[in-house]
């Protein structure tokens, strides 16, 4: 009856405790980032959230709110990049650069590398951005109907649910050809 009664106690602790852990909170319901004012923000995905650019601000208040991997689309020598991967490493942030120059980055190959980034993260909430979100929105296109095998009309909602607005034409294109 004792080490019942112990169980049942200990068991009591560990299950308040868990709802006391605010990371657990965010990874399991998905944090609310609206209230952030991250720039062309689409939510296309549960643990998901597409933007353009962010700021050093912005990276740490993700951060702060549970965000523990970050994908960026955009090339290091780009205006306003580069100073991520440093900033994210204080952070305790996973950062991934997959460099992906314009609509000719929309290839076979960076939508892999961008599912393996994804796959990473299973489990948290995960931003991937861009300069504006177009290229994000453009791969994420690919990404659904080469390496998931989507419908190219799913592929294309897909797209444009992450965030692709002017290269709409160039991803219909490259997924009527492939």
């Amino acid at each position: 009856m004792r080490t019942l009664t112990l169980l049942s106690a200990l068991a009591i602790t560990l299950v308040s405790c868990a709802y006391d852990d605010p990371e657990r909170d965010s990874r399991d319901a998905g944090t609310d980032m609206t209230d952030m004012d991250l720039r062309n923000m689409n939510t296309p995905m549960p643990g998901v959230i597409t933007a353009g650019q962010i700021s050093p601000e912005q990276l740490q208040e993700l951060g702060r709110r549970g965000v523990r991997d970050v994908i960026t689309l955009r090339r290091s020598e780009e205006d306003d990049t580069g100073w991520e991967e440093a900033r994210a490493a204080q952070l305790g942030i996973r950062f991934v650069r997959i460099p992906v120059n314009g609509a000719d980055g929309l290839t076979r190959e960076n939508a892999q590398a961008l599912d393996d980034a994804l796959r990473g993260s299973e489990g948290r909430d995960t931003v991937v951005y861009c300069g504006s979100s177009n290229r994000v929105g453009g791969l994420f296109a690919c990404r659904a109907r080469w390496i998931e095998g989507k419908s190219k009309e799913e592929a294309l909602a897909t797209g444009k649910a992450s965030g692709a607005t002017f290269y709409v034409d160039h991803i219909v294109r490259i997924l009527e050809i492939q």
